[in-house]
């Protein structure tokens, strides 16, 4: 059961990577392959970088960086890697700036107003 759900996964964000593809030609003079092969490159990049333990940056997306999750213990000598470290995962802080009434304005939503999905309203 868990294998089809992670292919259910890989093949919708492999259905949003096709769509995104398909718009940034429409937007610039980049064929498909280019742009596939400039996205395997910052996936490759990106897993080297973040293993070596870097933070990556991409200005005006955000920034990546992996963290490990792990059981309390008492003291530092009682810490072992294999059975305390519950897993690593990748965290993603988006592009951002303060406003100057304190307020935090992720790149990303700026410009953007909620409205109802269509088809659908309470």
């Amino acid at each position: 059961m868990k294998t089809s759900k992670r292919l259910f996964v890989l093949a919708v964000i492999l259905c949003v990577a096709t769509a995104m593809k398909a718009q940034a030609c429409r937007n610039c003079s980049f064929s498909e392959s280019d742009i596939y092969g400039v996205i395997i490159e910052l996936q490759n990049i990106l897993k080297e970088q973040l293993s070596d333990g870097k933070t990556v940056v991409l200005p005006g997306i955000g920034r990546f960086s992996l963290r490990v999750e792990s059981v309390g213990v008492e003291t530092p000598k009682q810490f072992s890697i294999k059975k305390h470290i519950t897993r690593i995962v990748c965290g993603f802080l988006p592009s951002s700036r303060r406003l100057p009434d304190g307020r935090i304005l992720y790149d990303f939503c700026e410009g953007v107003k909620a409205v109802w999905q269509k088809g659908f309203k309470p």
